[in-house]
Formats: structure tokens, C-alpha cells, sequence
């Protein structure tokens, strides 16, 4: 993550304004053209609220992982697969595979969040 070291513009406003440049030719792209750049302009997006959140993102999963004495995603999978985890620890690993689940969607779909915290 770019902060005072690096200066400005920063990767986030870097990346923001690549996105509405690519947004503003949207009407000067020819239709077979149209679906492409709005994939480009999603996946600027994307970049955008993970810059935003990632530092607490990966904090919290670094948390969360030693909490469950893992190292990692990889580690956690090799665990769950191999029964490490006894069923009164099933609720604390359920909530921090959730926890995890959130903040990346909190970056990729944050609209998915609400959508979803809708139909509970």
C-alpha cells in the first residue's frame, strides 16, 4: 500500500483516475468493444476497494489464522481436511472463515453484503 513514503497520487487515486478515464470513453467504444472495457473498469474498481481495506483485511485474517493456530489459507484447508479441529471449536472457526469471507467481498462486492444481510 503507497502512503507518505511514496508521495502522491497514490496507487489509489492512480487507479481512480485510469477508471473514470476508461468510463469516459465508454460512448466512443464500439458495442463488440463495450463489454470489454466494462470488465476493465470493474476490475479498477476492485483494485480500488482492495487498496482501500486491505490493510485491515490482512491484519484481521492474520488474526484470525493465529487465533486458530494456522498459518495460513492453506494451512487452515490442511487442518479442516485432517480433522485437527474439535467440534467444540466449530462455531469460533466457522465465524472466522465468515470473517474472512466478508472483507474479501468487501472489496470484490461489497453489494453482495447488503444484498445478502437483506434476505436473512
Amino acid at each position: 500500500m503507497r502512503g507518505e513514503f511514496f508521495g502522491s497520487p497514490t496507487a489509489a487515486q492512480l487507479t481512480e483516475a485510469v477508471r473514470e478515464f476508461l468510463v469516459s470513453l465508454s460512448g466512443d467504444v464500439p458495442p463488440e468493444r463495450a463489454f470489454h472495457l466494462r470488465v476493465a473498469v470493474n476490475a479498477l474498481r476492485i483494485v480500488e476497494q482492495e487498496l482501500t481495506v486491505a490493510s485491515e483485511a490482512e491484519a484481521g485474517h492474520q488474526r484470525r489464522m493465529t487465533s486458530l493456530g494456522v498459518t495460513g489459507d492453506r494451512d487452515l484447508a490442511r487442518s479442516i481436511r485432517a480433522g485437527r479441529f474439535p467440534p467444540a471449536r466449530r462455531d469460533e472457526l466457522l465465524a472466522d472463515v465468515l470473517a474472512d469471507v466478508e472483507a474479501r467481498l468487501q472489496a470484490n462486492n461489497p453489494d453482495y453484503i447488503a444484498r445478502y444481510e437483506a434476505d436473512q
